[in-house]
Order: C-alpha cells, then structure tokens, then sequence
C-alpha cells in the first residue's frame, strides 16, 4: 500500500475532518486538468480486468473512496444519482475502492451502487493520480483528458457541471 495512505488507515474517519476542516472539501485540484488522464488497469470486485483507455469516446468520472472516509460514503449515493441519470448518455462510473475487496464489498451492497467498483489495493493508480485527500474525483472527457478534478467531497452541481463539459448532458 502507498505510503500516504497508511496515515489515511490510522487515523480513520477522523483524518477525513481533518481534511474537511481544513477547507479542502470542495477543492478543485488542477494537477491534470488539460492534461491526458493517467491510464491504469485494475481489477473489479469480481476480478474482472478494466482498463481505462477501454472507455475512449465516453466521459469517464474516477471516485477514489475508502470505506471509513465518512465524506467518501456520503459521496457514493450522490454518484450512484448521476449514474442512472447520465449513464445511459456516455458516461462511465468508475469508483475506485482504495483498500481491498472484503471492505468494499459490504458498502456496494449496503448502498445499492450499480456503477463499476475497483479495488486499488496497491495504491498505484492513487499514486499517479496524486490522490490525498479522500474522497478525489477526476472527471475525462471522451479524448481521454481530465477536464476537472476535485480533491475532497463535491456538491452534485459542481460534477454535473464538470460532466457537461466533458460532454455528457
């Protein structure tokens, strides 16, 4: 696991107040912004394969999450919402569990979410994605390039919006 997420463990729920308090919960991050998005390959709650660049032409919105990041799951329904609205229009969901399977296993069950779960449990796409804080969202357009990117929880708007100008209405 990387090494700015063992913090994230130890200090648990009480890291992502910290976060919050610090004014980070709304932070757009401009890191890749313009830039192509990192390419990755990790594997879904069932094992299968997913590869980013399998989703060139569509809108792609990365969640990276953590179980016992409170803003993290109030996050989830929120991007479950924008899922079933916009899903069928282009975009792809892909939420990105940063601690293994048997923890996010129970939080996709409990919340319903119906949109692909990976697990990142090395770190490494969190890595070149420079994620910290938790929750992150990188919004792609259909070319492949980050057109947002929120480091902290995100009002539904402000991902909407973000979304419409990756191309999805």
């Amino acid at each position: 696991m990387r090494s700015v997420l063992k913090p994230y463990r130890r200090w648990g729920p009480g890291f992502c107040l910290l976060v919050m308090a610090a004014g980070c919960s709304t932070t757009p991050s401009s890191n890749f912004v313009g830039k192509p998005a990192p390419t990755f390959s990790l594997k879904t709650l069932d094992g299968k394969s997913v590869n980013l660049s399998d989703y060139r032409g569509k809108a792609v919105l990365l969640d990276f999450w953590a179980s016992w990041c409170q803003p993290c799951r109030e996050g989830l329904p929120v991007i479950q919402k924008i899922h079933e609205d916009l899903g069928d229009r282009g975009l792809v969901v892909l939420s990105i569990n940063l601690e293994n399977e048997e923890l996010a296993r129970p939080v996709v069950k409990e919340d319903k979410l119906t949109y692909t779960v990976l697990v990142d449990t090395d770190g490494k796409v969190a890595d070149q994605y420079e994620v910290n804080p938790i929750p992150r969202m990188v919004i792609i357009n259909r070319e492949g390039k980050v057109v947002d990117d929120f480091a902290g929880p995100a009002p539904e708007e402000d991902l909407r919006a973000a979304i419409k100008k990756a191309g999805v209405e």
